[in-house]
């Protein structure tokens, strides 16, 4: 696989034109870094710039994936030299700047698409309807039939992942071996996501930043924006990772890990992201299983990132580390 040079420029920058549709063991990587380096990576949106006004809807989600050519872009890959199957990759957010050179985000109903209607809904199709935000200090203002509203605004990465070791996958997909899109808010400003290197390179890729978004994701559109993220990659060798099954999000308060076994139920993602912290916790902060199922039953926190049917659920099941270090 080529794997082309940093260049001069001290802050490597891709730009949201760099993006693939897959998280893919063959996909050319933009940009090798080591470990270590900080880049500035722009990122499209999760529509792929086809909403632009309030008269762009899409009656479903299939129409707007087929005029895209896919959906969920992603920008990357990145190929982190030394990285081997086995290792981790540390992904630290130092800064997300929402909006793009417009300042503008948007969100939207989409028939066939979210929590409260799917494919299986009884109920009438609903109204497509999308709603063009702009942004401004930390500040949505969505605008509604009868007044605009100010949405404090908390910018998190919706898709992150690294190559999976087989078959490509779809960008909008997610799965434990890789990540992916799993919306999740606890991706954010400060944060560390570690990710299993499943090819040499690891082949980090990042998009569908969201301005803003209620827990589940419920229409299936949350506040889809361009952006201009800060990070830092780490290479973990696979002796240090301190990894057990499932990708992990953690801050200087708390550790995580994300429940997002592909086809899964959002019960059973709590359940496996649970199961994975108590396996941390034993492993490399003395618990014994027990004793630290017992903890997270009083202290243990959920935050769910996508609640859409049919089969997109994810989470991230927490502690915070005041109880475990």
């Amino acid at each position: 696989m080529r794997k082309p040079a940093i260049g001069d420029e001290a802050v490597p920058r891709l730009r949201r034109d760099q993006v693939s549709y897959y998280f893919d063991r063959c996909v050319e990587p933009i940009v090798t870094i080591k470990s270590g380096q900080r880049l500035i990576v722009e990122t499209e949106d999760a529509n792929a710039a086809l909403v632009r006004s309030e008269e762009d809807t899409y009656k479903s989600a299939e129409i707007l994936f087929e005029k895209a050519g896919g959906s969920d872009p992603i920008t990357g890959p990145i190929y982190v030299e030394g990285a081997r199957p086995g290792d981790c990759l540390s992904v630290t957010i130092n800064r997300i700047t929402p909006g793009g050179p417009e300042s503008l985000g948007y969100t939207a109903v989409f028939q066939k698409l979210g929590s409260l209607e799917s494919m299986y809904s009884l109920q009438a199709p609903l109204e497509p309807r999308t709603r063009i935000v702009k942004m401004a200090d930390g500040i949505a203002k969505l605008r509604t039939k009868h007044k605009t509203i100010d949405i404090k605004m908390h910018p998190f990465m919706g898709t992150i992942g690294t190559a999976p070791k087989y078959d490509r996958v779809r960008s909008y997909l997610q799965g434990h071996d890789y990540c992916g899109n799993v919306d999740c808010p606890e991706v954010t400003v400060g944060s560390t996501v570690v990710l299993p290197v499943n090819v040499d390179g690891g082949l980090l890729s990042l998009g569908d930043c969201h301005g803003a978004q209620g827990a589940g994701e419920i229409t299936g559109c949350a506040l889809e924006t361009r952006a201009e993220v800060d990070i830092k990659v780490d290479l973990i060798p696979n002796s240090e990772a301190q990894y057990v099954n499932l990708p992990q999000v953690n801050s200087a308060g708390w550790i995580g890990s994300i429940g997002c076994v592909s086809g899964a139920t959002l019960a059973d993602n709590i359940r496996a992201a649970y199961i994975d912290l108590i396996h941390r916790m034993e492993r490399f902060y003395g618990f014994d299983s027990i004793d630290a199922y017992i903890l997270l039953n009083l202290v243990g926190r959920v935050s769910v990132g996508q609640v859409i049917d049919p089969s997109f659920y994810a989470c991230v099941a927490m502690v915070d580390r005041e109880y475990i270090d």
